[in-house]
């Protein structure tokens, strides 16, 4: 696996890639933005999005080849700052999109923010993975003592490394070495299936006991059926954001139909409704593993079943302007602490299959009106499938 074993010379040509790839990619977004209806063109937020883009690829075209580990010290500043700018994106096309929706075809809209997302994420991958295996690389003592000799201003070369993307996930030096082993960069080895669902569900359980007003441990019980050894190859961030999209959907469906069914109008008798439990159950293949997600929340309407995946519709349309309440989002799972999970944006369920269908898996619902929904994330588990990004032009 690329990055195990990294030299000068291989970091070097790595940063080379990624300029080529990051400038090639923002050109056929700037394009998506000006084969746009004109009347697109014109709502504010799409047009500071695409001066966004336009002003990025400007510096990375601009950006001279990379041939020393100084210069890439300076790529990967100008990436990481590139990276902090763009956190707006999220909010601003949402709320670009809610302005569109009785102006433009649905159709052409979703076709439109799937490409920008789908190549966000990549472009994110790309910036974020090579900015933590420069750091691996810097933290060399080795390295940093032979680039101080051949500097004219010598310099600590880690401290100038953007703090903007480090995650303690994957920098934390207090690992086990068996543990950083694993990880690569953003790239976790052997990431353990049933560890992840349960720190997402302790994490979300505490998120909707906070926003319900519910005693601890007393939201809906997620019961998860795992073997103990199953793990991916993935970005874990990427394999974080859909589940907990996912169970975050599962768990609020639960408790309001349990209000439903029951009456209540008192929002503190809710420590004494007995939810249904959410199922998790994990299976794996020799190449995939497929994780079921059920719960008996009432299911959902035939109707707004049929938009769920949708970004532009009349149904998505109420929760579009919510964006205005959030100014930065980059898809993490983090940036949930201090924000209610009863605040629907709309986004959630059409980006976690982005996030799926990126790394060549994919996201089925199955609907019971009613009852309940069972949901299916099927995910390459060997790290050996390529980004997936065919819905580019």
């Amino acid at each position: 696996m690329f990055g195990r074993n990294l030299t000068e010379k291989k970091l070097i040509d790595s940063a080379n890639h990624v300029m080529s790839e990051l400038s090639v990619r923002l050109a056929h977004r700037i394009r998506d933005f000006q084969k746009l209806p004109y009347i697109c063109g014109t709502n504010p937020y799409m047009g500071k999005v695409y001066q966004m883009y336009w002003n990025s690829f400007d510096d990375f075209r601009n950006f001279k080849k990379i041939e020393t580990l100084e210069d890439n010290v300076n790529w990967c500043n100008l990436m990481t700052r590139n990276i902090k700018e763009h956190s707006q994106t999220i909010p601003l096309l949402g709320m670009g999109v809610s302005e569109c929706v009785d102006i433009v075809d649905p159709e052409l809209i979703d076709s439109f923010m799937n490409r920008m997302l789908m190549t966000r994420i990549s472009r994110r991958t790309l910036v974020e993975q090579h900015v933590l295996l420069s750091e691996t690389f810097y933290n060399s003592l080795e390295n940093l003592k032979n680039i101080s000799e051949s500097a004219q201003n010598p310099v600590d070369l880690r401290n100038l490394l953007s703090d903007s993307l480090k995650s303690p996930k994957h920098m934390n030096r207090h690992q086990s070495a068996g543990k950083r082993a694993q990880i690569v960069g953003k790239v976790d080895t052997q990431c353990n299936v049933a560890n992840l669902i349960l720190d997402i569900g302790m994490k979300l359980s505490s998120i909707f006991e906070d926003a319900y007003d519910l005693v601890p441990l007393t939201s809906p019980t997620i019961i998860i059926n795992c073997p103990e050894n199953v793990q991916l190859m993935c970005v874990t961030d990427h394999i974080e954001y859909i589940l907990f999209e996912l169970l975050k959907n599962s768990i609020k469906a639960t408790i309001q139909s349990s209000i439903k069914v029951s009456g209540l109008k008192n929002s503190s008798d809710l420590n004494n409704l007995d939810f249904s439990p959410i199922h998790v159950t994990v299976f794996q293949s020799k190449t995939h593993v497929t994780i079921r997600i059920s719960d008996r929340g009432g299911g959902i309407d035939d109707k707004i079943y049929k938009q769920l995946w949708n970004y532009c519709s009349s149904y998505k349309a109420q929760f579009l302007t919510n964006f205005h309440r959030i100014k930065e989002m980059q898809a993490k799972t983090n940036e949930y602490t201090g924000v209610s999970p009863l605040v629907s944006l709309g986004f959630g369920l059409p980006m976690a299959r982005v996030f799926a269908n990126y790394w060549g898996g994919e996201i089925n619902l199955v609907s019971l009106p009613g009852y309940g929904v069972d949901t299916y994330v099927k995910l390459p588990r060997l790290g050996n499938v390529a980004e997936n990004l065919t819905i580019e032009d």
